[in-house]
Parts: structure tokens; C-alpha cells; sequence
């Protein structure tokens, strides 16, 4: 089961979230049929992870609850039924769907979250937006359909930067260095210049990356004090000799 937070909500009070779903699957779905309850949550770095992950997981406000019953258990879509009825109920803030746990039904939806997928492609957003909202509201209404949802997450805030261009190269510094500077602060050197270091006993690479504390970026004040740093090398001066010395040797000051 896909759940799907409010736009913007930090991955913190999404694990609070999950737990509290967690509290009506566990009131639903009693103990002696319920074997384990998995969740994945948020975002990843590592492109190897993002590999096992659901891929309709798009922000820190999005996961996936894996629920394993054990067996003679109840059918499976008599509880998939009443969960459908219940989490919206109290939680009418948040998104819920069901997507195919077996290897079958996931391979004939060629890699989507749903076996019908939707698309609405043009160049005004706001139109789109719009065509959006009444086919998922046309399509709620034909009997056998569940699940209704829009897929892309188009209300999450944003903060934008403007750059004075004028200061900024007064000041030695272009559009790119101020970008770099902040992608550094907020997803760590990863974005601008990806290191790794290879283990020389397993032969296995890690990242090895800088970033800003959460701590140190808690507020838009401390984002805005961010440090900007020029990527440019500096001309290497050029040692001259050294006129207090005479001798064979030309030694540099």
C-alpha cells in the first residue's frame, strides 16, 4: 500500500504518519494473521537503493507499507476493502493506493504504480492541472475502478533564490558558483561534484560527500547566510629571485 503525505511534509513527521496508519492496519488486520509490517519511506542518494524501491515514491512525504499475513489467513481483499473505506476516513489529508504485490501484475503494468495510467501533456500548466482534476473525477465514477489519484505532486512549496547579477560579479562570483554553493549546503557535494572512495579490501566505492547540518540550515535566515564560494583557481604567482642572496644556486624568496 502506497501513502502519500501532504505536499512538503519533512520525512520526520512522515514516520509519525506511517506509524499512525500503521495503529489501523494493526486494529484490521488482527495478530494471529499478521506476520510483518514493512515500511519504506522518503527518499535516496544511492541509485543502487533507488533500484529496490517503489518507483512512486517522489518526495520525503511518500512510502510504501508492505504488510505479509501468514497463512489461512482471511482473503487478502477483504482487508484490502475495509482499508480502502477506513484510511481516508482519518487521514483525508493524506493519499492512498494499492499496488500489486505479485511479480506478475507488476510486470504487466511495465514498471507503473497502477495497470491504468493517465497522462496529460501541454504547455499550460495550469490547464493541465485542470483536465487532470475532472478525468480523475470521470474516472472515480466507472464501476471496478479504485484507487483514483493524480500521480504528479504539483501543491509542494518552494523557496526561489533571486541573484543580483550586478553584485555578484562585482564580487568575483557568477550564477553558477552561488548555485553550487547552495546545492552543497542543502543535498551535500553529491550534486555538484560526486566523489567516491574505493575500499581497497572489499574493492567496494562509498560516497564521500560534504554537506550543511540540518540544524545548521533550520530557518530561511540561515539558508540566506549560506557561504559563496568562487569555483575559479586563482592565477599562481610566479616566484622571483631573491636579490639578498648571491650565489650559484638561484634560490626563491
Amino acid at each position: 500500500m502506497h501513502v502519500r503525505a501532504p505536499a512538503g511534509t519533512r520525512i520526520e513527521e512522515t514516520e509519525r504518519l506511517f506509524g499512525k496508519v500503521e495503529d489501523v492496519i494493526r486494529e484490521i488486520v488482527p495478530d494471529n494473521e499478521r506476520a510483518m509490517i514493512l515500511d519504506n519511506m522518503g527518499l535516496t542518494q544511492s541509485f543502487t537503493i533507488m533500484a529496490y524501491v517503489d518507483n512512486g515514491t517522489v518526495s520525503d512525504g511518500d512510502g510504501e507499507i508492505l504488510v505479509a499475513l501468514k497463512s489461512g489467513h482471511h482473503p487478502t481483499a477483504n482487508y484490502v476493502a475495509k482499508l480502502r473505506e477506513e484510511l481516508p476516513r482519518r487521514f483525508p489529508q493524506c493519499t492512498f493506493f494499492f499496488e500489486p504485490a505479485d511479480i506478475t501484475s507488476q510486470i504487466l503494468n511495465f514498471g507503473l504504480p497502477a495497470p491504468i495510467d493517465v497522462q496529460v501533456v501541454g504547455v499550460n500548466r495550469e490547464g493541465n492541472l485542470a483536465v487532470a482534476k475532472k478525468l480523475r473525477g470521470e474516472i472515480a465514477k466507472i464501476p471496478g475502478i479504485a484507487d483514483v489519484h493524480l500521480h504528479q505532486m504539483t501543491g509542494r512549496p518552494d523557496l526561489r533564490l533571486d541573484v543580483d547579477r550586478v553584485m555578484a560579479s562585482q564580487l568575483g562570483l557568477t550564477q553558477q558558483s552561488v548555485t553550487g554553493s547552495v546545492l552543497v549546503s542543502l543535498s551535500s557535494t553529491t550534486q555538484v561534484s560526486p566523489n567516491f572512495w574505493v575500499n581497497p579490501t572489499n574493492r567496494v566505492n562509498y560516497r564521500v560527500a560534504v554537506q550543511t547540518p540540518d540544524y545548521g540550515i533550520d530557518s530561511v535566515d540561515a539558508l540566506l547566510r549560506t557561504p559563496i564560494i568562487n569555483g575559479r583557481r586563482l592565477p599562481r604567482r610566479k616566484s622571483k629571485p631573491c636579490p639578498a642572496r648571491r650565489s650559484h644556486r638561484r634560490r626563491n624568496c
